[in-house]
């Protein structure tokens, strides 16, 4: 009888251990999952060469959301630089076919879940005296290799943390609509 029990809570315990690896796993897998992109872009190389977030994410502290910068302003450069890379070549067939990019989302809020990248940008706080820096959500972009990946959960968590350091508001009406 005790010599079945044990084995029993032997599976047992490896069991739970089992599921709760794959578990994790799993959340790390998704967390850190980067979504194919149509046109590789490496932020990197566009950022040392003297772009910056806003040249191409024009919206951001105009609105709700970043945007993506239209394709003309792309091809004024790519028209005559890196002509002979394959992302620029896919790029160019975009341009003369005049489809548009179809970029996949890296970062996804809930629908319940209000942010405005406008109020974070223009955001005047004792931490950020000229506005909430890109890289506080995004992370060090100008570092990270393509494809670009997910270094921040987003989490409520995660905006709540922020929010406390910044002396912003914890109300919950301010987030969730």
């Amino acid at each position: 009888m005790f010599k079945r029990f044990g084995t029993l809570l032997f599976y047992a315990y490896f069991g739970v251990f089992f599921l709760i690896t794959l578990g994790l796993s799993s959340y790390f897998n998704a967390f850190h999952s980067t979504p194919p992109q149509p046109v590789p872009y490496p932020h990197v190389k566009h950022l040392q060469a003297g772009l910056q977030c806003l040249d191409c994410h024009q919206s951001a502290n105009k609105g709700k959301y970043a945007g993506l910068p239209p394709l003309s302003f792309c091809m004024s450069c790519h028209q005559s630089v890196g002509t002979n890379l394959p992302g620029i070549k896919t790029l160019t067939e975009y341009w003369k076919t005049k489809k548009p990019v179809q970029w996949n989302r890296l970062h996804r809020i809930p629908d319940f879940v209000y942010f405005s990248h406008k109020r974070h940008v223009t955001a005047k706080t004792k931490n950020y005296p000229n506005g909430v820096p890109c890289q506080s959500c995004h992370g060090q972009v100008q570092n990270m290799p393509y494809p670009m990946r997910k270094s921040r959960s987003l989490s409520m968590g995660f905006c709540v943390g922020c929010h406390r350091q910044n002396n912003a508001s914890l109300d919950c009406y301010t987030c969730h609509k």
